[in-house]
């Protein structure tokens, strides 16, 4: 999976066991939004993808132009000059940053699902403009974000630690290993640098926040629970894994946050897709998926 074609031309996706497995979830001290409990699903296997969607996989996703309501991201180039954000569209993107960092998307709720779809109570209906919507048009699957629970059981990888390995520096993007000699402030980085989990997913904790499929809300209580999809309402959504710019013990497979509807400059995606369907092949010039 280090050929960079994996990280712009097709999305490289792991099977992930799920069904019929339980595990915990949480941090043991914790009293509040860490609380641990039992987590069991039910419900198929699904795929995840490897890297957290990157500039060159999202341009190729869909032909936005200016003035789509989702065609503008939030890029941190790599210019050396520190904690720089600049608007681009996309056809003034290409050449002008590195197409393996990670997409950091501006309005990444509306960017990923669509702005007047109000999940999960409604399933996993999305927009046609957002990335979901783009990707399931073009190629069939029904790719959507995970939910909490299955981001965190994909971090863990059948690990029980605060993280799935103990060096954080060769796993994580964060505030003190995210910097360029002698400047101050840390910035983006190419996905796929550091070490992988245990089940091939790189980058699950670092770089970027990744955005969840639920509603947030503080405390999940301490009772074992089956296929949860969070809050049917709310204001804020779920991020996990941290991002470049935090402490590294805020890297946590456990550590959750929110976010608002409208706007972060530092989440994006990783997506998730379902098992038993037929995958597009790269003869229908729809190579998104690398089993």
């Amino acid at each position: 999976m280090q050929n960079n074609v994996y990280r712009t031309d097709f999305m490289a996706m792991r099977l992930i066991k799920a069904r019929g497995k339980t595990f915990r979830t949480g941090t043991p001290s914790s009293t509040d939004k860490e609380v641990p409990h039992n987590v069991t699903f039910s419900e198929p296997d699904f795929y995840m993808a490897v890297y957290p969607l990157t500039i060159g996989q999202t341009l190729n996703i869909g032909n936005w132009f200016p003035g789509d309501p989702y065609g503008i991201m939030d890029i941190q180039l790599d210019n050396r000059s520190g904690y720089d954000y600049t608007l681009f569209q996309h056809h003034n993107i290409v050449g002008e940053v590195n197409s393996n960092y990670v997409a950091v998307i501006v309005n990444d709720w509306k960017r990923s699902r669509g702005e007047s779809v109000a999940w999960p109570a409604d399933g996993h209906s999305v927009d046609d403009l957002s990335v979901c919507g783009q990707l399931r048009n073009r190629t069939g699957v029904e790719f959507d974000l995970p939910t909490e629970a299955q981001w965190e059981y994909c971090c863990r990888a059948g690990t029980t630690g605060s993280r799935y390995d103990a060096d954080t520096d060769s796993i994580a993007w964060h505030r003190d290993n995210s910097k360029f000699e002698g400047e101050e402030w840390p910035h983006a980085n190419e996905v796929g640098k550091l070490h992988p989990n245990t089940w091939g997913l790189y980058d699950m904790l670092g770089s970027v926040w990744e955005c969840c499929q639920d509603y947030y809300t503080a405390n999940l209580g301490t009772e074992p629970v089956i296929d949860p999809i969070g809050p049917s309402e709310g204001t804020l959504r779920v991020v996990r894994g941290c991002s470049y710019d935090y402490d590294a013990n805020y890297a946590r497979c456990a550590f959750r946050d929110e976010i608002n509807n409208v706007f972060s400059q530092k989440a994006g995606v990783r997506l998730i897709a379902p098992v038993g369907l037929v995958w597009p092949t790269k003869q229908d010039n729809r190579n998104w998926v690398a089993d």
